[in-house]
């Protein structure tokens, strides 16, 4: 009776493991989602006669000017815009404007009085930038 017993306790073990194997085949089949598609944050225009100072991707500690040349006319308003997490600074190499500094989400605004191109600078992050200003 011994051996009934064993190939009873045999074939019911072949029995589970085959329906375990039938059923584990009928479960859905997990597929990995495809990776997401990294697309760069384009960089957006600013208003007209706004320079944006913006932060580098690359380095946050670092900014630049949006645009870095700006053409406008005599009595137009030009305005710099900080948007970046830290202090910023525009002077011109000429002396004809000087912003001092501008906190995070400042604003300095100069309206040229000649026609004339000004280079300026910031003493703070060293970035460049240029106003060609018409008649």
């Amino acid at each position: 009776m011994d051996n009934r017993l064993g190939a009873v306790l045999v074939l019911v073990i072949i029995i589970a493991v085959g329906l375990g194997l039938i059923f584990a085949n009928q479960q859905p089949r997990t597929i990995a989602a495809p990776r997401p598609t990294v697309l760069p944050t384009p960089i957006p225009k600013p208003k007209s006669n706004e320079v944006d100072i913006i932060q580098f991707r690359s380095d946050p500690t670092q900014a630049h000017f949006n645009p870095q040349r700006l053409v406008t006319h005599v009595g137009q308003t030009v305005t710099w815009v900080n948007k970046t997490g830290n202090a910023q600074a525009v002077t011109a190499n000429n002396g004809a404007f000087d912003s001092g500094v501008i906190q995070p989400a400042g604003t300095f605004s100069w309206k040229p009085t000649s026609a004339g191109t000004f280079n300026y600078s910031s003493y703070i992050t060293g970035q460049l930038g240029t106003i060609v200003v018409k008649p």
